[in-house]
C-alpha cells in the first residue's frame, strides 16, 4: 500500500504520514470548523490530498477490513 501510495502521488502519501486537520478558526473562545470557502489554496489542496490517500486505501482493502478501518 505504501508504495502504491507513494507512486500515485508523494502528496497522497505525506497526508498519511502527516496527518491532515480541518482549518479551524476560534469564536468566543471554541474552536469551530472553518468555511470549505474561506481555506487557502494550500489548505484545499492538503484536504484533496487527503481524500486522495484515503480514497485509495478504502478501495485497496476487502470489505471485512474496511468495516474495521472506517469506524
Amino acid at each position: 500500500m505504501i508504495s502504491f501510495l507513494k507512486t500515485l502521488d508523494g502528496r497522497a502519501w505525506r497526508a498519511v504520514v502527516a496527518g491532515w486537520e480541518p482549518p479551524m478558526i476560534t469564536v468566543d473562545c471554541q474552536f469551530i470548523f472553518k468555511s470549505e470557502v474561506d481555506w487557502t489554496d494550500a489548505k484545499g489542496q492538503a484536504s484533496m490530498e487527503n481524500s486522495r490517500a484515503i480514497n485509495v486505501i478504502f478501495n485497496g482493502v476487502d470489505l471485512n477490513v474496511f468495516k474495521l478501518i472506517s469506524s
